[in-house]
């Protein structure tokens, strides 16, 4: 019995249909599979992304925050609330923990451990007490892929040093306006303490018999406070740490010896307690 054209040309029909839905699926699975194994490959470049913006906004949350954050007062936030309040958002799956306070040399300062999960699950474990990680032994597992360390020890040093060349500026200007004031004298009398001068005009320096603020309380009233900026020709920035606060001032008791040379000092207090000094010494 011989097939009519009809039926030949569906069966053909048919054929080619098959052929090209299965040509669409081999298709389909070769986009799927291309396409997760070029979310594998992304994957740890969008893993060190991921890593690399919580760290620059921990970062900057450390330097907004750095007159606090190394006070004996300060409460540090869990990982999980510290991630929160800078919007990085749960689904990146990212841990995050403050460490204690450490030091080193004169900075206190405090470390942030940020990390993940591996391929495998496993994760890191971030010592607060010393601010490091320890990696699992995993073959192929790299620490650095994984985890990021943010420490104020840099951002605190800085702060530290800059405060301690206000100081040294004061200082200098100080001892200046000492010899300035012994030059013009025409007695040049090496006895007596140009750094201080008792119920003088604002243009001498005071006498303080104690630790005293030299900035103003009031930035619009810079004249309610004790007039050393005023009288060494120093902006009222100089009387600010680098964390802000007030500087201090003394030239008497100890420092206002009987006999040269004569000395005046300048103070700062650091977040975490500790006292910054630097004298102006006559110069005989």
């Amino acid at each position: 019995m011989r097939s009519s054209p009809y039926t030949q040309h569906g069966a053909a029909f048919l054929l080619l249909v098959a052929v090209i839905s299965a040509v669409a699926i081999l298709f389909v699975i070769g986009q799927a599979s291309w396409q997760a194994k070029q979310r594998a490959n992304q994957l740890p470049q969008l893993r060190a992304e991921r890593m690399e913006f919580a760290a620059r906004a921990i970062r900057e949350w450390y330097v907004a925050n750095a007159p606090v954050i190394d006070s004996p007062e300060f409460v540090a936030p869990t990982g999980e609330e510290l991630l929160g309040r800078l919007g990085v958002p749960p689904q990146w799956l990212l841990f995050a923990q403050v460490s204690e306070p450490l030091v080193r040399g004169n900075i206190q300062y405090r470390v942030i451990g940020i990390w993940l999960e591996g391929e495998g699950g496993e994760l890191p474990e971030f010592d607060p007490t010393t601010g490091e990680f320890t990696c699992p032994s995993v073959a192929g597992y790299r620490c650095d892929e994984h985890s990021i360390r943010v420490s104020g020890y840099e951002i605190q040093s800085e702060l530290y040093n800059t405060t301690v060349r206000t100081l040294r500026t004061l200082a200098r200007a100080t001892q200046t306006y000492f010899r300035s004031l012994w030059l013009a004298d025409p007695d040049h009398n090496l006895s007596k303490n140009y750094f201080r001068a008792c119920d003088a005009p604002r243009t001498k320096l005071p006498c303080l018999d104690s630790w005293t603020e030299i900035a103003p309380q009031d930035l619009d009233d810079p004249f309610a406070t004790v007039p050393v900026l005023e009288a060494l020709g120093q902006p009222i920035s100089q009387g600010y740490d680098a964390w802000g606060n007030p500087l201090w001032a003394l030239n008497g008791g100890r420092d206002n010896a009987s006999n040269p040379p004569f000395r005046m000092g300048y103070q700062a207090r650091t977040p975490w307690g500790a006292l910054i000094t630097v004298y102006a010494v006559q110069q005989l």
